[in-house]
């Protein structure tokens, strides 16, 4: 019963600490090779984090690549201090359908990022 329960906290960890992000995760990777620290139970569940971490949503994304986007390209008039705020979902995917032929795939997902594949749209200027 108590190996049942220290399973159950320990699942309960390894999610919280997935839903509070990144920085979080990689918390729950150190202390995933840290067995002077957890227990061996703790210490498995959260060795779940260094092999699979579900992705972030894609609308977050490419509201990142979007404004990214923007500041590569000049659109926030040479002023590359201030991130540009782009607002809407439509906004976003026209900014990445503008270097894109169409939108950017998930391939895989780790804790600190995601990665895309997509081609560029070729220029015949």
């Amino acid at each position: 019963k108590e190996l049942e329960l220290e399973t159950q906290l320990s699942q309960k960890l390894r999610s919280s600490l997935t839903r509070l992000g990144p920085t979080f995760v990689k918390v729950g990777q150190q202390l995933s090779i840290r067995p002077d620290l957890v227990s061996p139970v703790v210490l498995h569940e959260l060795q779940r984090l260094c092999d699979a971490v579900p992705p972030f949503e894609d609308e977050i994304a490419m509201k990142v690549l979007a404004e990214e986007l923007s500041l590569i390209m000049g659109d926030d008039d040479d002023d590359t201090t201030n991130r540009p705020k782009l607002n809407g979902k439509e906004t976003h995917n026209n900014k990445i359908l503008d270097v894109f032929e169409e939108m950017p795939q998930l391939v895989a997902s780790a804790s600190l990022g995601q990665v895309y594949k997509a081609t560029l749209r070729s220029k015949n200027d």
